[in-house]
């Protein structure tokens, strides 16, 4: 009745490769009348270059035609039709003159290279079940309906072998986390296969080993000789050369630890094809686990696309792949409010259940609070009345619900930026400082002058599948994620939910933008998340910084009540620091803040609980000559008076 459309070519498709796909659509018994309406969608978080209709001979020239005499209007957009979110990047075809009879054709060829263009650009990062959706309204009533064809799905693959990263633990630690992992990545950055029959060598000063890599397809190999059995070392790294192609790399740092914290590495803000994300949650958490080589992580898809059923399969996927001691993961969701409700923040549970407290469908939110921005967008024909209920739309309604579950909220700046006037220090004890969209550090200085005790992590916001290891994409004009992810490390008794989730509330956790630099915080004997006392005003702060890192760093510096106090230019890979702060506890003092043109003021209370703001508060922060950073979560002093 409404036609039929398929997708020419078919076959996987090489990332980020030129070439040229013809959508052929037949129309159907009622044909296609002036004002028809052809739409060909893809997902919000793909980088495929966007269409043209300008420039014949410039890439991603676009065509449009029949074989009546007819005209189109033709128009792409990423955003205006917010409604169809997530598959809101959509080619938009009207009939504007003329009519169609049935069995007529209108032939769609992205990457017309009749006229000189050299094609379009598919997208950068590899994906299995990349997917095209087609709808059409063949009447202009706009009425959509839903077109289908297995030739819309296409398997974008890695391109060749371009490096190898080579992956250590942290520290020896007896069993699983023992290994080097050798992996090879494409041009950009996707997981691709290793070059086969090539040598690979891995030496240090104590070891040398040889490897070749045998199996066809193989895109990761843990290596047999183990550098870290007899750490007698302060810090071990390992190098890798491939003869070949002349490619030498050095591991991150792995050290030995006197007390019997492990230090683990973690991402927990990655998003699926539940919402708006690349890939099921089952092959996220495998890749965390095997190729991005975390020891923890999470799946927080947007509650925007979600409903109990579909919560409860991702839970039933987190509590499968759970394995203590091994690989630790938490059940969660991204609560994506608007900003004046309280903004984005990340929910977590500790044990195995949890409860999904959204704050609306996308289209709840589109008709409530988005409509009169993109008052012309077409609706899509998927709404069900689940979607258009009332939801948890408001931070403070969440806080109340959570008071029954083990919960951890993680507020966060991408998307709708995290709202602090709302907080809850009993479920908030960490914010996110970087993630793929850029470096948050207003938000954390934000958070210390409001009085907020909440330690620093890093995360992705990964849309690309990649948790733990997601590279920008190479166009950012519709979904701008220009910076590698971060990732969260946490010094924990073991590798488990229990020991994982008290480091987060002990605040013994600290964020870095992806390269597994070691970083140890101290103030008079105390770690990174104390809050400590002074009572003599006159008595030094001793503070105490040791740093790995997987480049040469560049500056080492101690940040005082959110102000640089001092720094240190170092070209090592590894420094360690002592110094005194020796200036008088009641001397020191806040300095007015303004963000963003509003000032910001201490709080008293956050929901309904008081609030002090330290005297002082430090943090470390370490900058590489590679641009990686960490941070440490901060130690908070509070100055006691004996009367």
């Amino acid at each position: 009745m409404y036609g039929k459309i398929n997708l020419k070519p078919t076959g996987k498709i090489t990332v980020n490769s030129l070439g040229t796909w013809i959508f052929t659509y037949t129309t159907g018994e009622i044909g296609f009348k002036c004002r028809g309406k052809l739409l060909i969608c893809m997902r919000h978080c793909s980088d495929w270059s966007n269409p043209q209709f300008d420039s014949p001979q410039d890439e991603g020239y676009t065509s449009v035609k029949s074989n009546k005499k007819v005209r189109f209007d033709v128009e792409f957009s990423a955003w205006k039709n917010f409604a169809y979110h997530p598959w809101q990047h959509i080619l938009e075809i009207t009939l504007k003159r003329g009519k169609l009879e049935k069995e007529d054709k209108i032939i769609v060829t992205l990457g017309d290279k009749n006229f000189g263009s050299l094609g379009i650009r598919g997208q950068s990062f590899a994906e299995p079940e990349f997917k095209f959706r087609v709808f059409v309204d063949p009447k202009g009533e706009a009425k959509f309906h839903e077109l289908e064809d297995k030739s819309f799905h296409i398997p974008l693959v890695a391109t060749s072998f371009s490096d190898l990263e080579i992956t250590l633990p942290s520290q020896p630690i007896k069993g699983y986390l023992g290994r080097t992992t050798i992996r090879a990545l494409d041009q950009y950055g996707n997981t691709t296969t290793l070059p086969k029959g090539k040598k690979i060598i891995l030496y240090n000063d104590r070891k040398k080993i040889e490897i070749k890599s045998k199996n066809k397809g193989k895109k990761w190999i843990e290596a047999s000789g183990n550098f870290l059995k007899d750490l007698s070392e302060k810090v071990i790294r390992v190098n890798l050369h491939m003869p070949d192609v002349n490619l030498e790399i050095k591991s991150n740092p792995c050290i030995q630890r006197k007390d019997n914290k492990k230090l683990l590495w973690g991402e927990i803000h990655a998003h699926s094809y539940l919402c708006d994300g690349t890939r099921w949650p089952e092959e996220l958490l495998c890749f965390a686990r095997d190729e991005a080589r975390l020891d923890f992580a999470s799946i927080t898809s947007h509650d925007w696309e979600l409903n109990e059923n579909i919560f409860n399969r991702l839970k039933k996927t987190t509590n499968k792949l759970y394995s203590p001691g091994k690989f630790a993961i938490f059940l969660g969701f991204e609560w994506s409010g608007q900003h004046k409700n309280g903004g984005d923040h990340n929910i977590y549970f500790a044990g195995d259940e949890g409860e999904l407290l959204s704050c609306g469908h996308t289209q709840y939110n589109y008709r409530k609070y988005i409509s009169d921005r993109y008052p012309n967008s077409l609706l899509p024909p998927w709404v069900e009345p689940w979607m258009l209920k009332t939801p948890y739309e408001n931070l403070k309604d969440v806080y109340s619900n959570l008071k029954n579950h083990n919960a951890m909220l993680i507020p966060h700046g991408g998307g709708r930026r995290a709202n602090l006037d709302y907080h809850h220090p009993k479920l908030e004890p960490v914010l996110e400082i970087t993630s793929c969209h850029q470096t948050f550090e207003q938000l954390a200085w934000e958070s210390l002058h409001k009085g907020y005790r909440m330690g620093f992590i890093g995360g992705s916001d990964d849309h690309r599948g990649n948790p733990g290891d997601s590279h920008s994409t190479c166009r950012t004009e519709n979904l701008n994620l220009p910076q590698h992810s971060g990732l969260v490390a946490a010094y924990s008794d073991e590798c488990n939910r229990e020991s994982i989730w008290s480091a987060f509330f002990r605040k013994e956790v600290y964020a870095t933008t992806g390269a597994r630099i070691i970083l140890n915080f101290s103030i008079n004997g105390h770690s990174m998340g104390s809050s400590i006392r002074q009572s003599k005003a006159e008595e030094a702060r001793n503070i105490r910084i040791s740093v790995f890192g997987t480049a040469p760093i560049r500056c080492i510096e101690i940040w005082r009540n959110a102000r640089p106090l001092r720094s240190w230019e170092i070209q090592n890979l590894d420094y360690e620091i002592e110094y005194k702060d020796k200036e008088r506890l009641d001397k020191i003092k806040w300095d007015n803040c303004i963000l963003s043109g509003k000032e910001v003021k201490p709080c008293s209370s956050a929901s309904g609980i008081p609030i002090k703001r330290a005297d002082v508060v430090y943090y470390a922060k370490v900058v590489q000559f590679d641009g990686h950073t960490a941070w440490s979560s901060p130690v908070w002093i509070d100055f006691v008076t004996h009367k």
